[in-house]
């Protein structure tokens, strides 16, 4: 008996990786999300094995890694049924994850599987690279590539004046984000209106036209530098419950908290970041925010003081 106990509960633990539940006990509205971290070749370690997971960890949300060929082999979805709310498809070089998933040719499987994932309301977050990936097209260095995944029409173009290649390598930075005031994402979740969050070769989005408003996406945050869109969400193929939330930033990886929130002791101060102007918090408050909004969270309701309270400082 205790064997069989033992063994039930290693099986169901393996798969995921920080807190979790039992997600067939509780009702769809109760239900823990159940979300997956892309994880193959051209991943950003640092991102992908460390930020990302202390993240989803200090928000008691359990996630599980997977792979191109478990994506390939059908696992974001089965029986009609998707698997997972949510793909959060960290940095690093776009490239890579294009060629593993569906190929540069569009014959592969990996990108159809994850465009159907949408199709049946899953949910999309990209980080710099992940962001790449998912548009019609990427600018680099000034000339346009088309991609296959197609998942938001739209232009990707880097790296950014303000983050430049210095002989031929990436720096990273501290960029400028100035949240859009009238998005209801942010109401409620109390975050400053400009954050410093880490840039590391990410983009700035733009219309297929080359606009910096367009039709197949709403922007939720502009780059300080030049006001060009920054953080972008959109529905697939423009319907449907599942969110494509695309991030030019790295706002999991802190770069003056040594460690302590983001259980990465890398500061970048070998790429060039620098001292954070606002810190670690905002950053941190910034990605977990995106997290919920991809979750389809809303922001909790403040409480109110009870009427014995009301009107006293």
């Amino acid at each position: 008996m205790k064997f069989f106990l033992l063994f039930s509960l290693l099986s169901f633990l393996l798969p995921c990786v920080g807190r979790s539940q039992n997600l067939g006990s509780l009702s769809p509205s109760k239900r823990v999300p159940r979300i997956a971290i892309y994880w193959d070749k051209g991943v950003w370690e640092l991102e992908a094995k460390k930020t990302l997971p202390a993240l989803l960890d200090s928000m008691q949300l359990p996630f599980r890694y997977i792979s191109a060929e478990e994506i390939n082999q059908g696992q974001l979805q089965k029986g009609g049924k998707r698997s997972f709310d949510l793909l959060i498809v960290p940095g690093g070089w776009a490239p890579d994850y294009i060629q593993k998933l569906g190929g540069w040719d569009g014959k592969g499987r990996g990108d159809d599987e994850i465009r159907g994932f949408l199709k049946r309301g899953g949910s999309y977050l990209g980080f710099c690279a992940g962001a790449f990936a998912a548009v019609s097209v990427t600018r680099w260095l000034g000339e346009d590539h088309p991609y296959p995944w197609r998942l938001v029409h739209a232009r990707a173009e880097g790296p950014l004046v303000w983050n430049p290649l210095k002989k031929g390598k990436l720096r990273a930075v501290h960029g400028t984000v100035l949240l859009e005031s009238r998005a209801q994402e942010w109401k409620g979740r109390k975050l400053p209106k400009t954050i410093h969050p880490l840039l590391f070769g990410g983009p700035r989005f733009l219309s297929l036209q080359g606009k910096k408003t367009s039709k197949a996406f709403r922007i939720l945050a502009r780059h300080g530098e030049d006001k060009s869109p920054s953080i972008i969400i959109a529905k697939f193929r423009g319907h449907g419950p599942g969110r494509i939330l695309l991030c030019s930033f790295h706002p999991s990886v802190l770069t003056d908290d040594k460690g302590r929130i983001d259980r990465s002791k890398n500061a970048m101060q070998g790429e060039g970041a620098g001292h954070d102007p606002d810190g670690s918090k905002p950053d941190w408050a910034l990605a977990k925010a995106l997290v919920e909004i991809a979750l389809g969270k809303k922001a909790p309701k403040p409480r109110k003081k009870p009427a014995s309270l009301r009107g006293r400082k």
